[in-house]
């Protein structure tokens, strides 16, 4: 089993190296052949806590932690933020912009949820190691 996490400071680049870290910690552990979906999925979750965390006017927006933990057959991708609000799968109209990341999540994923803490969430999906 391994372990990495990584904290994001507030930053127009978010997503992009949320998927950096992500591909790059995947390809290390020899599970290159997952690390695009599970970027995905990494990227979608940091958009959502992005979204969430946004700070009210006059204070230092919140980090978020990125954190990727192998198990025997699968990997966890688990995105911490400090808001309590949970994220909710719903079907976006055919013609919106937004909406569609938890479907993404769902589609790439073994099975995704979200546990409430009492500095924030975690939200997190487990994707499949296997060989497809």
């Amino acid at each position: 089993m391994q372990f990495t996490a990584r904290q994001f400071a507030p930053s127009p680049h978010w997503l992009a190296a949320a998927r950096t870290f992500t591909r790059d910690t995947l390809r290390r552990w020899n599970l290159g052949h997952i690390a695009d979906d599970a970027a995905t999925i990494a990227s979608e979750l940091v958009a959502n806590a992005v979204q969430h965390v946004q700070p009210e006017p006059g204070t230092a927006p919140q980090p978020i932690w990125l954190a990727l933990d192998r198990r025997d057959t699968s990997v966890l991708c688990i995105v911490f933020d400090t808001s309590s609000t949970e994220p909710t799968l719903h079907t976006p109209a055919p013609l919106s912009e937004t909406g569609r990341g938890l479907v993404i999540v769902q589609a790439l994923s073994e099975d995704w949820g979200c546990n409430i803490e009492v500095e924030g969430k975690l939200v997190w999906a487990q994707i499949s190691s296997a060989c497809r």
